[in-house]
């Protein structure tokens, strides 16, 4: 028996109107009106985080793939050579829209991986994105030769060879690295040609994060009022309890003491009417002391 599953929808774009100010709604609405050809040319290749990429991915590795690699502080850029100088371009005009909006780019490091990620802070919020390029399985005729077998698979049956397809996408990722939007090269548009739209996106995206961060920041609030006002009330409660405990332990104190004078009294009383003495240093007279003395205990 054969099951057919949906694909996963991409999830829709949050509606700015429902966590940003009118400013950045505006913000957001003017840059989604700029061609991405005109964000193109305002990045610059001299920007210094440009210029440290330049260097390290020219003294890069090449994995299997065929994308260069490597362990320097760089951006996040994962394309082949051929695709080098038009990755620059693209990361260019992102880096200029994101800084010229007032925000900052930067390359971090994750302490526990000792691995890098590109970070724009937007509104706040960590916005972690880099370049990729698509990998495609190219069909050959026949297994390469020389010792490169490692490099040939078997897809469908046919040996075929992953090749970069010079697509490139624009990715947003998680602190662990998962991907959580994208923009890329398509039939009829460009990547280059959405680099508002991307830029725009991630300040969406921002925007979405900083109002959870705020809700959840509420929630934390009224979670520790509510844990506040039940130890107050735990307080309350048992300061009224010793009270109230108090109060009983008196009332049997007196009730006790109320019954010892009761009682000696009838002794005393007793005593005289059978002609016993009660005067004190008499047997009777000190034990009455002494039991007046118990109730005044």
């Amino acid at each position: 028996e054969i099951f057919l599953q949906k694909p996963t929808p991409k999830p829709e774009q949050p509606e700015v109107c429902d966590f940003a100010t009118k400013e950045e709604a505006t913000q957001i609405e003017e840059l989604e009106q700029i061609a991405g050809d005109a964000l193109l040319k305002r990045g610059s290749s001299s920007h210094p985080l440009i210029v440290q990429a330049r260097g390290s991915l020219r003294r890069a590795q090449i994995s299997d793939k065929k994308i260069l690699w490597t362990n320097e502080s760089c951006l996040d850029i994962r394309v082949s050579e051929g695709s080098l100088e038009r990755a620059f371009r693209i990361m260019a005009g992102l880096i200029g829209a994101i800084e010229g909006r007032g925000f900052t780019v930067s390359i971090e490091t994750l302490r526990q991986e000792k691995r890098q990620q590109t970070v724009a802070k937007i509104y706040g919020q960590a916005i972690r994105f880099g370049l990729t390029e698509k990998i495609d399985r190219v069909e050959i005729a026949a297994p390469s030769k020389g010792g490169l077998l490692e490099r040939v698979l078997t897809y469908g049956g046919k040996p075929v060879t992953l090749e970069p397809s010079g697509r490139l996408s624009i990715e947003i990722w998680t602190e662990w690295g998962s991907n959580i939007r994208n923009w890329k090269d398509g039939k009829t548009q460009r990547l280059e040609d959405q680099l508002s739209q991307a830029v725009a996106g991630f300040m969406r995206l921002a925007l979405a994060n900083r109002a959870e961060q705020r809700r959840r920041a509420a929630e934390e609030r009224e979670r520790q009022r509510i844990a506040e006002e039940r130890a107050d009330l735990e307080k309350s409660i048992k300061a009224e309890q010793s009270k109230i405990n108090e109060l009983r332990n008196a009332t049997a104190r007196w009730l006790r003491a109320e019954q010892i004078r009761s009682f000696v009294s009838a002794a005393r009383n007793a005593a005289v009417q059978n002609g016993q003495t009660v005067v004190p240093d008499s047997p009777f007279g000190d034990w009455i002391v002494w039991a007046e003395q118990q109730a005044d205990g």
